[in-house]
């Protein structure tokens, strides 16, 4: 590995938050989404009154709902997902960087057909957003 390379895996080891997500400001820049206080979103107990994006895993993708901009998207493929989150202004983003995640439960609509690669798709969705400095407010679904 040459020595570039070996400087930038580095500090993307020691600056993770370098490589964070960004949302748009009201002229279009892409800025970094602002740390998330904890106090704010722990006092949230009902999903109606999460203003942030919530991201469902399902067995048949992603759904996706950013309550300030009325975005609401089912069966997403993870690319999808990522893609839509970047593109949110940072009023999108009202308590700071954290989304409300919540898995599928089988218990309410069982799948069709059971997607194997149900366990690694929340699995990698988590690693990412969590390397990208986003917390996660895990929420079992009913």
């Amino acid at each position: 590995m040459n020595r570039p390379m070996r400087l930038l895996l580095l500090f993307g080891i020691i600056c993770p938050a370098a490589f964070g997500m960004n949302c748009k400001d009201k002229a279009g820049n892409a800025v970094p989404i602002r740390v998330a206080s904890r106090a704010k979103y722990r006092a949230i107990q009902d999903g109606k009154d999460w203003p942030n994006p919530d991201i469902l895993v399902s067995p048949y993708g992603f759904d996706i709902r950013v309550p300030a901009s009325k975005v609401s998207l089912r069966d997403l493929n993870f690319e999808q997902v990522m893609s839509t989150l970047e593109s949110q202004s940072c009023d999108a983003w009202p308590l700071g960087a954290v989304i409300w995640v919540s898995e599928h439960s089988f218990l309410e609509k069982p799948p069709k057909i059971y997607d194997p690669d149900f366990d690694n798709r929340s699995f990698k969705l988590r690693d990412t957003l969590v390397h990208r400095g986003i917390k996660l407010e895990m929420i079992p679904s009913a």
